[in-house]
């Protein structure tokens, strides 16, 4: 971002292709739940180091702390992985982070104590308050800030006012499945026939273990999605898919980033739409 748009100031990170993770802080999810819940080896720090800018993040309160989640997973403490990334966008005040907040299961005290003891402190200072879905590159760097933190859920602006609404800034597609090519064509499908309403686009290129992968693969995300999803080819398909119909991929989500190069597919698309340093 920083090289690229140096000179694009006034570009919308709506219009640009952006590489994200999915459950982005499952990384440390251990036993008999790994199979079926981490998908990325890959701290948050090696994930912005990687090139991704898109996190999806849960937080639940377990074991006596938030920790990170996915689904009854349990993963790493929240406080390392916001630690991490407020690490990052003060090392690297022009590489824009954006975040998908999902509070799992907490009442609003603890959603106010979430805020207030880690959220804040560990990233509020790089946070830009809500601006509009057009917010471009100029807007954080001229108030010198580099996080998007978009809380899902309608309560977000009771706990603080630099949150963001997921809902109203964001709209995903998940495919829900374990077969690959229903997962290509569904997301081709959507892609086409998106509208476009002003908001971000996820496109949610995972798949999820069902009957048929528990029995190909033991239930292990990791080896249904090494096995059967080449997601580079699957972003340059919607690149292309899109082009003639005057669209754009936009966040492109997906699972263990540290095998294959979804991030290197996204610079390609950036660089076909005239986007390079």
């Amino acid at each position: 971002m920083t090289l690229v748009f140096a000179e694009l100031q006034d570009t919308p990170l709506r219009d640009i292709c952006i590489p994200g993770t999915h459950d982005s802080g499952s990384y440390a999810i251990r036993g008999i739940y790994k199979n079926a819940g981490r998908t990325t080896k890959w701290t948050l720090k090696e994930q912005l180091e990687g090139g991704y800018r898109y996190l999806d993040l849960r937080i639940a309160w377990r074991k006596g702390s938030f920790h990170m989640v996915h689904g009854i997973c349990t993963s790493a403490l929240a406080e390392e992985g916001l630690s991490d990334i407020g690490r990052f966008a003060r090392d690297h005040p022009r590489e824009i982070v954006l975040v998908k907040f999902v509070p799992i299961g907490l009442d609003s005290s603890q959603r106010q104590r979430l805020t207030r003891k880690l959220i804040l402190p560990h990233v509020g200072d790089r946070m830009l308050g809500p601006m509009g879905n057009n917010v471009t590159f100029k807007d954080f760097w001229e108030k010198d800030k580099n996080i998007l933190f978009a809380w899902c859920g309608k309560d977000f602006d009771q706990f603080s006012e630099l949150y963001w609404h997921k809902e109203s800034l964001i709209v995903e597609h998940w495919s829900n499945t374990d077969n690959v090519l229903f997962l290509v064509e569904d997301q081709v499908r959507s892609f086409i026939k998106l509208q476009r309403d002003g908001r971000f686009h996820v496109a949610q290129l995972v798949m999820t273990p069902g009957l048929r992968s528990f029995f190909l693969h033991g239930l292990s995300i990791q080896d249904l999605t090494y096995r059967e999803l080449d997601q580079a080819s699957l972003i340059l398909l919607l690149a292309r898919e899109g082009r003639d119909r005057g669209k754009h991929p936009n966040i492109m989500m997906v699972d263990f980033p540290e095998q294959q190069n979804a991030f290197g597919a996204c610079m390609e698309v950036l660089r076909l739409a005239g986007f390079h340093p």
